[in-house]
């Protein structure tokens, strides 16, 4: 069976995700932060192609923005526990 181009952009969207994460990108910035755009350059695609073909991707990164934020607000709420 062969790969299909729609596929081959998913995986690439997927490192892609994997890369940033780690902050050892190969074409943005290291240190870019997680986003859909970052995702889009990283990969070498445009926000809309995420947003129009890829709509289940544009929901992994914003699950994953949303557990980063909830992880945030709960260590700053350990640090003023703390005080």
């Amino acid at each position: 069976m062969a790969i299909t181009s729609r596929e081959i952009t998913k995986k690439k969207l997927d490192l892609a995700i994997m890369r940033l994460q780690k902050g050892m990108t190969k074409i943005v910035p290291s240190g870019t932060k997680l986003s859909i755009a970052g995702v889009a350059k990283e990969a070498g695609v445009s926000n809309a192609t995420i947003h129009n073909r890829y709509p289940e991707i544009a929901e992994k990164i914003r699950d994953l923005l949303k557990v980063g934020q909830i992880k945030n607000l709960q260590l700053k709420q350990q640090g003023l526990d703390r005080n």
